[in-house]
């Protein structure tokens, strides 16, 4: 039948062009006549191997192969296949991708003859990880320092605030003092609890906060000494080292004073000997900074940090009784203010906290110690 059609229409045409009758033609042209294909051809089915229907969005894992099959109305000469972007040589109604990588993907195909082209058709597909790693949630911040020393008096108390900060929030968090449980508040992926020090606290404590879920288990401990100044609260060992501490500065400050008194240049001696504290204090902090770093890449252990913090602590408390005393000798014996200002600008920094030596806030570690069963000291 088609065949007939065309015969006809090639007779009619050597017909028409020597009759030169042009509306005849036009009739002809626009005739409805069987067989005759003029419209775009047309995208009519489509599916994919992995839901196995017409779904256009769908999600798989990497590795993932997927086949995509159209179908048209009219018989296609040419298929143009794209993924992300990027064109297929190859000229089927079938097209198989293999998806690795993570994220949004598309694939689109159309088709053309000689009648024109089809409409575009596209699949999104997301790709997600096959075997996700569960991420073990990490403690971004801690407050105060590991080891935390307190001085207190019979008349006086402190109040000190204990905080985590994870790089999540726990389902389940806990505190104990001294293996009791303690009740902490949890805002967020924060949770704190705050300990009221006073003299009948002396001694050595631990302070343990714990936090879990269905992926991570957190610990972090607190090595807290308590010293009551007027009595004798504390490690016998911690009381004489900080005697013995005391009375060496106490020396130290006399000597610099009669030293300074006997020399002419005594203000020049004492600017020196503000820089070199300066510096001295640079070092320190440089050096907590390193332990810092090596403690939390696992390098040190936490008896061998709290130990370099215990004398960094001590170093901080020796170098504000030298700052305070040579303040006053500058201001009362050489009547020199500025200096004795600087002076009193160092003898402010009396513990670590003040140094930003331990300046956990702002940056992100990682706390994966072993747990010590006993305390420090």
């Amino acid at each position: 039948m088609k065949s007939l059609a065309i015969i006809a229409i090639f007779l009619l045409t050597i017909v028409l062009s020597i009759s030169g009758s042009a509306s005849m033609f036009e009739f002809w042209k626009h005739a409805d006549i069987p067989g005759i294909e003029e419209k775009p051809p047309k995208i009519v089915t489509w599916s994919n191997s992995k839901t196995n229907d017409d779904a256009l969005t769908f999600s798989v894992n990497t590795g993932d192969i997927v086949r995509f099959n159209v179908t048209s109305d009219q018989p296609i000469t040419a298929w143009l296949w794209i993924m992300n972007g990027h064109s297929s040589k190859v000229n089927s109604e079938t097209q198989t991708y293999s998806f690795d990588d993570q994220g949004m993907h598309s694939v689109s195909v159309n088709g053309s003859n000689i009648n024109g082209h089809t409409q575009t058709l596209t699949w999104h597909i997301s790709v997600q990880d096959k075997n996700p790693e569960k991420k073990r949630a990490t403690i971004l911040s801690w407050y105060p320092q590991v080891i935390d020393t307190i001085y207190i008096d019979n008349t006086q108390s402190r109040s000190i605030e204990y905080s985590v900060t994870m790089s999540r929030g726990m389902m389940m968090n806990s505190w104990t003092l001294d293996g009791s449980p303690v009740v902490g508040v949890t805002s967020g992926n924060t949770s704190s609890y705050t300990q009221i020090w006073d003299g009948k606290n002396t001694g050595l404590h631990t302070m343990i906060f714990k936090g879990s879920d269905s992926d991570s288990q957190i610990e972090f401990r607190w090595y807290v000494n308590v010293n009551n100044i007027e009595g004798n609260g504390g490690s016998i060992f911690d009381i004489l080292d900080n005697g013995l501490e005391d009375h060496i500065t106490e020396i130290r400050i006399r000597l610099f004073e009669y030293h300074v008194s006997k020399n002419e240049d005594t203000e020049e001696l004492i600017a020196k000997k503000l820089e070199s504290m300066k510096e001295d204090m640079n070092r320190l902090q440089t050096t907590l900074d390193s332990l810092r770093l090596e403690f939390e890449a696992g390098n040190i252990t936490v008896e061998e940090y709290a130990a370099a913090l215990k004398q960094a602590q001590r170093d901080a408390k020796n170098y504000n009784k030298f700052a305070k005393e040579i303040a006053i000798f500058s201001k009362e014996k050489l009547g020199n203010d500025n200096l004795s200002r600087e002076f009193e600008n160092i003898s402010g920094i009396d513990d670590l906290d003040k140094m930003s030596a331990i300046s956990t806030r702002k940056e992100e570690v990682k706390y994966d110690q072993p747990e010590i069963e006993k305390n420090e000291n």
